[in-house]
């Protein structure tokens, strides 16, 4: 494959970055606790290139079959040593303006791969869909479409590779669905204008703990990717590399004690970053690994293109930072997440300890959303609660709504909560559930599957299975079987239904 220049921007941090690594750092401390940090250095730029990405077709033995172009993009048939073929999409026309959408099928083989540097540099794209036929994104795949706005990535898609999405400053979010199970580097590197990032629960190699706006990686506890409102978790190690690139949103960060490394370029370009809150003290500040040479030089700065040298990034850093507890709000308060939903206070007792609230309502894209899954905490104005509760009428009349999981945190399911969901088929119910309120499930007319994993279920309200299908089953813990079936009896189902262990 031909080698493309990278963008000049991220050509010249990494090399800056490199060459700074032996420059000194000037500070001034300005009381016990608060220490001013200066980067303070000058180097030239080295041209560099960007260095052959393999391709996924050269990680296997398939073959070239065809290539054709369609509309903008140009493709590429390959079948597999079993015979088997799919579309890999090439390249799209750099002119290409507006909307374009990805076909799910070219010439009636499934399109499953988005290659290496497709749309790269697309800058005058607005929207691209899609198909839930494509599993793997390639590296630099929408690098620089800063026309993006808005992307959704499907369900279906498994890899997303080193810098598939950088530089795509106009994006605002990102929604990982839970079956990617690789990220590469940098993959979200310089998107600017993010404000809103979440791992889909269920996710077995990412997730976005404690709501904290950023993706973490499970298996190490290191943050690879954050926005201007990620709060980093307590329970973070690692910042990884490129992390708040170019994040010129980013006016604070508090970083937790228990974080021991933060990787090359974690915060260049961090423009408007003034004060860095660290919750340890200077001496750990100190003992923490700064980018592969150990300095904090590597970490925060600038390169400046009309100087060609290095700039500094100042900031305070305040040492032993503890957070005031926040106010919990009484019982009964009406709350309202970032991303729509709403919800209620339903257990506050004054304190922070173990505050909850009752899911009331369904975010915009919930709404249209064809599988929820309720979250087991949600963090509103610094607290944070248990989502122990789904209120009366909460999805009633959801029209795409085909599948949710209810937490364990959830002890009660409100009167109405999933009434006349007609495309509902499936519902996994958690294990602390008590309660079922009446016409719970009425006239969900496609559900055929309910997981029960409660023990402690005690109440199913009147007409709560009218109308679900005929040959639904129920299946309920072993232990429980003979108690739920007689629980369960009466309550609008046909005979057909089943109960099962």
């Amino acid at each position: 494959m031909k080698k493309r220049h990278v963008q000049k921007m991220l050509t010249m941090a990494l090399t800056a970055a490199v060459i700074c690594s032996s420059v000194p750092v000037s500070a001034e401390t300005v009381s016990e606790n608060e220490t001013a940090v200066t980067v303070d250095t000058a180097a030239e730029q080295e041209t560099a290139e960007k260095p052959e990405l393999e391709a996924d077709q050269a990680e296997t033995k398939d073959t070239k079959v065809e290539d054709g172009k369609e509309g903008y993009l140009s493709y590429c048939i390959y079948q597999k040593p079993d015979e088997t073929k799919y579309v890999e999409i090439t390249r799209c026309d750099y002119n290409a303006k507006g909307a374009v959408e990805i076909p799910t099928k070219i010439k009636d083989i499934k399109v499953t791969s988005i290659g290496n540097e497709v749309f790269f540099g697309c800058s005058e794209l607005t929207s691209i869909e899609i198909p839930s036929s494509v599993t793997s994104i390639g590296n630099f795949a929408f690098s620089g479409c800063s026309g993006l706005t808005g992307i959704e990535i499907p369900s279906s898609v498994t890899s997303i590779r080193d810098q598939a999405f950088s530089s795509c400053r106009g994006l605002t979010g990102i929604e990982i669905p839970s079956s990617v199970t690789k990220i590469g580097e940098a993959a979200f590197s310089g998107c600017s204008g993010l404000t809103s990032i979440n791992v889909e629960a269920g996710n077995e190699v990412y997730d976005s703990r404690d709501n904290c706006n950023a993706i973490i990686k499970k298996a190490t506890n290191t943050l690879i990717q954050g926005c201007k409102n990620t709060k980093i978790p307590s329970s973070v190690t690692s910042i990884g590399y490129y992390a708040f690139y170019d994040c010129s949103g980013l006016t604070g960060i508090e970083i937790p004690s228990s974080v021991t490394s933060i990787g090359d370029l974690a915060f260049w370009f961090c423009s408007g970053l003034k004060d860095v809150y660290y919750t340890g003290t200077q001496e750990q500040w100190n003992a923490i690994s700064f980018g592969s040479g150990g300095d904090a030089l590597n970490v925060f700065g600038a390169y400046d293109e009309d100087l060609r040298q290095n700039i500094s990034i100042p900031f305070t850093l305040h040492c032993n930072y503890s957070q005031p507890k926040p106010d919990v709000p009484a019982a009964g308060t009406s709350l309202k997440e970032k991303t729509g939903r709403e919800f209620k206070v339903t257990e506050s007792d004054g304190s922070e300890s173990k505050p909850s609230v009752t899911l009331t309502k369904l975010s915009a894209k919930e709404k249209k959303a064809k599988k929820v899954t309720i979250p087991k905490t949600v963090t509103i104005n610094n607290v944070k609660y248990q989502v122990t509760g789904i209120a009366a009428k909460t999805f009633k009349n959801s029209k795409k709504l085909q599948t949710v999981v209810i937490p364990d945190t959830v002890t009660e399911i409100g009167t109405g909560s999933f009434e006349g969901c007609k495309k509902l088929k499936s519902v996994t119910i958690g294990k602390n559930v008590t309660s079922i309120g009446k016409n719970a499930f009425k006239n969900c007319k496609n559900l055929k599957k309910i997981t029960v994993k409660s023990t402690k279920l005690k109440k199913v309200g009147k007409g709560a299975l009218t109308g679900i299908n005929r040959k639904c089953v129920i299946k309920v813990p072993k232990k429980q079987l003979k108690s739920y079936k007689r629980l369960f009896k009466g309550k609008g189902q046909k005979k057909s239904v089943k109960i099962k262990k």
